[in-house]
């Protein structure tokens, strides 16, 4: 006798994209930076902080006196766009906090930033002059960054005219509105500490994409 088999059906599962993160829904970026040299325009050192790129990372360190707000900013300029920054927060807790500016005036002393903080919250807020913080969004808790901030994490802004949505993981967090900052600007960082001197971000990407 000869034997007989049957054949086995092998199901192979496809993977879905999340087609509400804008880095899908957008496709390839318009610009990335990953920062693998041994410098980059956001290379920046006073007495209250550090930004230096070493180790495929720019590397932003807070120190000196505390809640003082470190800010450096260089091009792409932008109106309308998506931009988005992986970062890990390390050696860090409660209110220490990292910024992603976006609209900078020409004397860097205006701009619009999402904040994110140590203990899992995010807010967005617009910098006047004389370091006036304005707040358009107060802190919030967000769960994907109670996963541990010390784990990379993706945080975007999406710009368009007057409104401003923020996005962590890909995750719609939510929307603010402002017309004070409506021309394109510089794009920048920040950094301040409020417990731990010290405090360090690590920015491994950042990217931009232009919208539809």
């Amino acid at each position: 006798n000869t034997p007989t088999t049957n054949p086995t059906i092998t199901e192979t599962l496809t993977p879905t994209q999340d087609l509400s993160d804008p880095a899908v829904q957008l496709g390839t970026p318009a610009w990335t930076e990953d920062f693998n040299g041994n410098s980059s325009p956001w290379d920046y050192e006073s007495d209250q902080a550090s930004f230096s790129t070493s180790g495929g990372a720019l590397n932003l360190t807070a120190r000196a006196n505390p809640n003082w707000h470190s800010w450096f900013f260089s091009s792409p300029r932008l109106k309308d766009a998506y931009v988005e920054a992986t970062i890990t927060l390390t050696n860090c807790s409660g209110k220490d906090r990292f910024g992603l500016a976006v609209r900078g005036s020409s004397d860097f002393q205006q701009f619009y930033f999402l904040s994110i903080t140590c203990d899992g919250q995010w807010g967005f807020f617009r910098m006047a002059p004389d370091v006036d913080i304005i707040t358009l969004q107060s802190f919030q808790d967000a769960d994907l960054l109670r996963e541990g901030t010390d784990l990379p994490h993706r945080v975007g802004i999406w710009m368009d005219g007057n409104d401003f949505t923020i996005y962590i993981g890909g995750q719609e967090m939510g929307s603010v509105s402002d017309a004070t900052l409506s021309n394109e600007g510089f794009t920048g960082f920040l950094i301040a500490y409020a417990n731990i001197s010290g405090f360090t971000v690590m920015v491994d990407q950042l990217q931009y994409w232009n919208l539809p």
